[in-house]
């Protein structure tokens, strides 16, 4: 038999999938499985796609998960990835590579909350690397409908439509985000600790006038939202002059600062970034990610030092 393509060549075999038949220059073989040029190049784009998924997944290790029900109930596992705008996310529990437990799909309105963890019993190790979560937003403090608190800030700008969203505790700790569902929470906050719940003003508290929050203060929450830090640094300044003893003015003006400082490494500025870095050290020395931060750019600064003095 001939080939319908190449009428001097004898056909050699045909396709495993599609039944065509072909000479040598027709058929290609794969994965012992003889394939039409047709069928080679479709099964060719699969295997592409599958290898580079499993590049990712070997460049991504898999999170570990603590799921916390609205119910009360706990799964411990992992995930690779977690879709915020999908139905639910799927979990391969902790105990599934020795029990064969299969994936648990799990639902977002079935949640309270999932924390991203360091260790299932919360046994931290300095040497063991985990990804690291740059919070951009403002200071949250959430009270679950459960009445458990935590206080951190927004992983991203605040966004009182969304359903759910991350954030990163303030104390360093075996939780490294919270995964936030908006349906359990009781009382949030934004910008400084819950206040004291009260059934309604006292007397003299009704005589008198709410203070409102000041047009600067106003002007710089709208330019932090759209990531225009240094205007929202200097109109959140304006505000804390004109009300220094305001603790939410406060951390507004120490989260940006920071936010600045992470501009500059953007831009490789390091000196620049330094001194801001070193800024919100002044107000809170114990500030975790501005330690490191800080610390790590006078490494950079001091190796770009020597290299100079060597040239």
């Amino acid at each position: 038999m001939k080939c319908p393509v190449h009428p001097r060549r004898e056909v050699v075999g045909y396709c495993a999938e599609c039944g065509t038949v072909g000479c040598d220059s027709c058929i290609k073989e794969a994965n012992k499985k003889k394939l039409c040029l047709r069928c080679y190049r479709k099964a060719e784009r699969e295997w592409s796609q599958a290898r580079q998924k499993k590049a990712v997944r070997k460049r991504h290790q898999k999170q570990r998960l603590v799921v916390r029900y609205a119910d009360g109930r706990i799964l411990k596992g992992t995930s690779y990835t977690i879709d915020m705008d999908s139905r639910g996310f799927y979990v391969d529990p902790r105990d599934s590579a020795t029990d064969g437990s299969q994936p648990v799909f799990v639902r977002f309105a079935d949640l309270k909350a999932v924390f991203f963890v360091r260790d299932f019993e919360g046994k931290c190790s300095d040497k063991e690397q985990h990804q690291e979560w740059l919070p951009e937003g403002h200071e949250v403090t959430v009270k679950f409908k459960d009445n458990e608190v935590i206080e951190g800030y927004a992983l991203k700008t605040y966004d009182d439509r969304a359903p759910r969203f991350h954030l990163i505790p303030k104390e360093p700790g075996n939780n490294i985000s919270v995964l936030v569902e908006r349906e359990n929470i009781a009382r949030l906050a934004l910008g400084g600790s819950l206040e004291p719940e009260s059934t309604g003003p006292s007397p003299e508290e009704a005589d008198q006038p709410t203070q409102a929050v000041s047009k600067e203060e106003t002007l710089g929450d709208f330019y932090f939202h759209t990531k225009n830090y240094f205007a929202a640094l200097g109109e959140y300044e304006k505000a804390l002059q004109r009300d220094p003893n305001s603790a939410r003015l406060k951390k507004k003006v120490l989260v940006t600062t920071f936010n600045v400082g992470v501009h500059y490494v953007k831009v490789k500025d390091y000196k620049q970034a330094l001194e801001y870095f070193e800024e919100v050290l002044k107000h809170e020395p114990e500030n975790r990610d501005a330690l490191r931060k800080a610390e790590k750019l006078r490494r950079i600064l001091q190796a770009e030092s020597k290299q100079e003095a060597k040239a």
